[in-house]
């Protein structure tokens, strides 16, 4: 099991349980994850949905996209809290560099 699951697991056997307007959540103070690119790795190669939507965000990213609806249309829905539009992203200073065939 991998430093995640075995966190995860932490939180819900020994975690408490908080009501809010958002429903219940079940945490645990004072707990610290690390993760290198090794560990995420490892999760990820288990679990083929998020390996492929983090594949189809990166792809998404890296050709510019801001839009939150082409996320949201690629099953890819985490981004939806920022609006219509990711601003103060990568991809919004990629369009401020200057041309590179200058």
């Amino acid at each position: 099991m991998n430093k995640y699951h075995k966190t995860l697991e932490k939180i819900l056997t020994k975690g408490k349980v908080q009501e809010n307007k958002k429903g219940n959540i079940t945490y645990l103070l004072n707990e610290h994850l690390t993760l290198k690119p090794g560990d995420l790795l490892e999760i990820f190669e288990g679990h083929g949905i998020a390996r492929n939507k983090l594949k189809t965000e990166l792809e998404l990213f890296q050709s510019g996209e801001r839009l939150t609806e082409r996320y949201r249309a690629a099953g890819i829905t985490w981004w939806d809290y920022c609006g219509p539009i990711l601003v103060n992203s990568y991809p919004t200073y990629f369009e401020q560099l200057p041309d590179r065939s200058m």
